[in-house]
């Protein structure tokens, strides 16, 4: 049902049985007033001059010279208008004096005497209760020849069809009155379902302070954010797709140096039954890159979900950076390399999350690992160091290599947060450094490079601690 086709029957089903009601009420408030009007004469005239005449005849009481009941014209007298009435008495027992047919006073006509002194009887008479309570004239009832409720009936429809044609021109005026707010609303529909199409780029037009303006302003409010929604999914995608294609392309250099590794050592074991150290060592570290970067993937998409996805529990730093240690000596031995690290006695707890933060200090010392560069003949020793700083209030922890010396240039690019320049020896190093300064970021550590003292490259993560807290301990 419309708008219009509501408010029509609402107003309707309200107004029309509350104009009936009105009516009839006044109407029957009318009717009571004339009918007690006329018993008010009644009861004065017969105060006046009737009751002695009824008392001396009950039987003829009403009945002119000639018997007649009703006059003809006249109305002079000392009854004046009621001459043109037909009067019967009634004794205290509400009998008729008169001989014949009479009309018949029953018990809700006794209490509606009792309640007002009158009651309208059905053929349209009236009985009027004296203010004598004994004798043959106790009750007197009154039939006029044109009692003022005659015709009511018509009064009564007439008044009904009267209120019916004011209520049908408010109807019209109300229906008139919807007609502005009804074309605002369709405007408003036509807008939002262009608006939806359009991918919520374009506001609505629809103003004004009522409440077809706060729809039209809440639904621009909801508009914006959708479309800060959706540029926010579009922009997340597009990093995504980069992300993806950067990904791959990270992915595909191991894996072709792998499968070369593994189909020159497949050659040496056919042609000579034996594979050379090198090519199995070759093998080996690209495998280790692969589960390297495996995990920079995962963390990286944990740190483009946003906070949500990094957890806060308090961690012990002296356990995670032996695990790091741990975890790196293999492959620092096998490159020929050896790891050492360093951790004060006492527990160095941050909040944070463990796993991320087991991957930052993992990327730094595999970077400091893969692209350390010795002097020929010499062992290449990275350094992990973790220090309680400001009485255990802050930490720091550091990587070190002794590799060949780096320029002032790529330690500025660094502290800038730019990648190293991309070589087939540093390949993979942005993802990493990546993954670091995001972790870093989430949980407002400092992140700072700088040359060796003597060589090589030093990187330090430094950061609040919580002393208060115990960390989790886990290997």
């Amino acid at each position: 049902m419309t708008v219009r086709g509501r408010v029509t029957a609402a107003i309707v089903a309200i107004a029309l049985p509350v104009v009936v009601l009105g009516v009839t009420l006044a109407w029957r408030a009318r009717r009571d007033a004339a009918v007690q009007a006329v018993a008010a004469a009644v009861t004065g005239r017969m105060e006046a001059v009737g009751r002695d005449r009824c008392e001396a005849a009950p039987a003829r009481f009403g009945l002119g010279p000639r018997g007649r009941r009703f006059g003809h014209g006249r109305r002079r007298g000392p009854w004046g208008p009621l001459a043109r009435a037909r009067l019967t008495a009634y004794d205290a027992d509400l009998r008729p004096a008169t001989p014949g047919p009479a009309p018949r006073l029953g018990p809700s006509e006794r209490e509606d005497l009792e309640r007002t002194g009158a009651a309208l009887l059905d053929g349209g008479a009236i009985a009027v209760r004296m203010p004598w309570s004994e004798g043959p004239c106790a009750v007197v009832v009154v039939d006029l020849e044109d009692p003022p409720w005659r015709g009511a009936s018509a009064a009564l429809v007439r008044e009904l069809a009267l209120h019916a044609l004011v209520l049908a021109v408010a109807l019209g005026v109300a229906l008139l009155a919807l007609g502005p707010p009804l074309a605002r609303l369709r405007r408003l529909s036509k807008e939002v379902r262009r608006a939806a199409g359009e991918g919520y780029g374009r506001l609505t037009t629809v103003g004004g302070a009522d409440e077809i303006g706060e729809v039209a302003r809440a639904f621009d409010e909801a508009a914006r954010r959708v479309r800060q929604d959706v540029e926010r999914i579009e922009a997340r995608d597009r990093a995504l797709t980069a992300y993806v294609d950067a990904t791959t392309h990270d992915l595909a250099i191991p894996i072709t140096v792998l499968q070369g590794r593994l189909t020159e050592a497949d050659a040496q074991a056919r042609q000579e039954g034996r594979v050379e150290p090198a090519v199995l060592e070759a093998a080996l570290a690209e495998s280790q890159y692969l589960a390297q970067l495996v995990g920079n993937m995962a963390a990286a998409a944990r740190l483009e979900t946003g906070a949500p996805s990094v957890e806060r529990r308090p961690v012990d730093l002296v356990a995670l950076v032996e695990r790091v240690a741990a975890r790196h000596r293999p492959v620092a031995r096998h490159r020929g390399l050896s790891l050492e690290y360093a951790v004060p006695d006492e527990p160095v707890v941050v909040l944070g999350d463990d796993i991320l933060l087991e991957r930052a200090v993992s990327n730094l010392v595999h970077n400091a690992i893969r692209h350390h560069t010795a002097a020929t003949g010499t062992a290449g020793r990275v350094a992990l160091l973790l220090e309680a700083l400001h009485e255990g209030h802050r930490f720091r922890i550091s990587v070190r290599d002794d590799g060949s010396s780096v320029d002032d240039a790529l330690v500025a690019r660094l502290e800038r947060g730019e990648d190293a320049p991309a070589t087939h020896h540093s390949r993979g190093r942005g993802l990493g450094l990546r993954i670091v300064r995001g972790v870093a970021a989430a949980h407002g550590l400092a992140l700072h490079f700088a040359r060796g003292t003597e060589a090589g490259l030093e990187a330090h993560l430094e950061g609040d601690t919580q002393p208060d807290l115990k960390g989790d301990n886990r290997i």
